[in-house]
């Protein structure tokens, strides 16, 4: 059912995202769960930039 995840395998590229895509996921989030904005900084800090890594099977992580 479930298999283990190899990042050397499992993980084709990846990419740095841009600010604004940064600004509009923090923004959904909080949208989502309005509970978590006081700890959004300390989950997702503004001044860490944010990769995509694009996997086997078409999965995308952040």
């Amino acid at each position: 059912m479930f298999k283990k995840f190899d990042s050397g395998e499992d993980v084709i590229g990846s990419q740095q995202l841009k600010g604004s895509v940064q600004k509009s996921i923090r923004a959904k989030l909080i949208e989502q769960f309005p509970l978590i904005e006081e700890f959004i900084e300390q989950i997702l800090p503004k001044k860490e930039n944010f990769k995509l890594l694009k996997c086997k099977d078409h999965l995308e992580l952040i």
